[in-house]
């Protein structure tokens, strides 16, 4: 198995890991920035949509009435991974060089 590819992780109860689930929407969501962005509404729901086919590709939900929910966690997470993981690295430069100004 290559580093590229992400199996289907199931828990003992035979539900998807919400760990590797959310690993790989915050892949998805990286390799397809369209650029310079500041928040995921910059996205354009083109991209919106396909990740989340991609992200259906891989973690298959077998009822229908199943799909609004993912949808909805699936946004959640891939806005929340978003935010923390451009957030996180420029904070901690601000820290590390004692600068408050967030556009210096």
């Amino acid at each position: 198995m290559s580093s590229a590819t992400f199996p289907f992780f199931l828990t003992t109860r035979g539900e998807i890991d919400p760990g590797s689930a959310s690993h790989y929407i915050t892949t998805l969501v990286h390799s397809h920035i369209p650029g310079p962005v500041d928040a995921w509404r910059e996205f354009s729901v083109l991209i919106w949509d396909l990740l989340f086919d991609m992200f259906m590709w891989r973690f298959a939900f077998t009822r229908p009435k199943d799909l609004p929910r993912a949808r909805a966690v699936w946004e959640s997470t891939a806005q929340t991974n978003l935010r923390k993981s451009m957030w996180e690295p420029r904070d901690k430069a601000m820290k590390t060089t004692g600068n408050q100004d967030s556009m210096a």
